[in-house]
């Protein structure tokens, strides 16, 4: 419930144009599709934790190494500059 709550918060901020103008649309696509999928990765590893505990839970742990590695910020520049 809380990844499906991430994503409706998500929406509504970029539905009413309240991301950050350095944001560009390649990461702000990145993050919808994230999450779109989170959901859907979380309910499998559930289903999947009654009958294997540790692939579950495996599972469950590679949303969160996602939502680590997503980089919310832009892209550095050449120069390393953002």
């Amino acid at each position: 419930m809380t990844s499906i709550a991430w994503g409706l918060l998500f929406a509504v901020i970029r539905r009413r144009g309240l991301l950050r103008p350095d944001i560009d649309a390649a990461t702000v696509d990145r993050i919808r599709r994230a999450y779109t999928l989170g959901p859907v990765v979380y309910a499998a590893s559930t289903a999947l934790a009654f009958f294997a505990a540790v692939p579950g839970l495996l599972l469950n742990v590679s949303l969160w190494v996602l939502w680590m590695r997503l980089c919310y910020r832009p892209a550095r520049g050449e120069d390393g500059r953002m």
